[in-house]
């Protein structure tokens, strides 16, 4: 699936959208763009989906854990 982010330039107004049917994905929270001179990388923050992906790297990293460090190092919030 091909995504497409939708916005009048306002950032509240802004969605994210199935690009073959303009159907809005749910759940997105936010969105990273990175843009250097021969690549574009782009990250979907999303809460609350189950994934099924195919050919697509992910990691999934909980709510206490933002800097995706192993569960095992730091401090524990539990």
């Amino acid at each position: 699936m091909k995504l497409k982010i939708k916005c009048n330039g306002d950032p509240q107004s802004a969605v994210v959208v199935n690009a073959a049917t303009d159907e809005i994905v749910e759940n997105v929270v936010g969105v990273e763009i990175s843009l250097t001179p021969f690549e574009v990388g782009a990250a979907l923050i999303l809460k609350c989906v189950e994934l099924d992906l195919d050919n697509i790297e992910a990691e999934e990293i909980e709510r206490r854990d933002t800097q995706g460090n192993e569960r095992g190092s730091g401090t524990s919030d539990d």
